[in-house]
């Protein structure tokens, strides 16, 4: 499948960082490169349909650079992963265990998140996971304390990433190959 460079991704439940995303995140993607498309693909829980439904209304001044793809059975998200460059996760939440993390990376596609959690365990070197002060953190460093609002370097680093991976296709292929494996 043809891989767009410019189409990002996210899925999880809302309150799993859609609202920093759609506020503090993707304002800022998008005045760096104005060709970036996050597609939403979201759960069927109705306890998080009023959730989704105000974000929505946030996502609206966006125009057609936030596409609401609606609840997807696995195929159809596998086969928007396929098609995706990166998958955007700037949650605050302390994962368990991250599966949406493992099946994208599974169809190619690289994730930017918070060094929080499991998301460090899971990805294990083949994903971008940014720590509250604004570096990547790799193998060793102590995991961030979810649940606190994001810095401004965890903000900045995320959007400095995202616009990086978008454009350096030697890093963004280094890393693909290894989620796959």
């Amino acid at each position: 499948q043809k891989r767009d460079r410019f189409k990002l991704m996210f899925t999880a439940r809302p309150e799993r960082g859609l609202d920093i995303l759609l506020t503090k995140v993707w304002p800022e993607i998008l005045s760096r490169e104005p060709r970036a498309k996050l597609y939403i693909s979201r759960y069927g829980d109705v306890a998080t349909l009023p959730l989704y439904g105000e974000l929505a209304q946030i996502a609206k001044q966006y125009g057609d650079s936030v596409v609401d793809l609606g609840q997807l059975g696995k195929q159809d998200l596998y086969t928007h992963y396929k098609q995706s460059r990166l998958f955007l996760y700037s949650s605050v939440f302390e994962e368990v265990s991250h599966i949406s993390q493992v099946e994208l990376g599974a169809c190619g596609s690289v994730m930017i998140g918070p060094w929080k959690g499991a998301c460090p365990e899971t990805a294990n070197g083949t994903h971008v996971l940014i720590r509250d002060d604004g570096s990547v953190g790799t193998e060793g460093d102590a995991v961030d304390p979810g649940f606190k609002q994001p810095t401004q370097a965890f903000i900045k680093a995320f959007v400095d990433e995202t616009v990086d991976l978008m454009h350096n296709d030697q890093r963004w292929q280094k890393l693909s190959t290894a989620a796959r494996q």
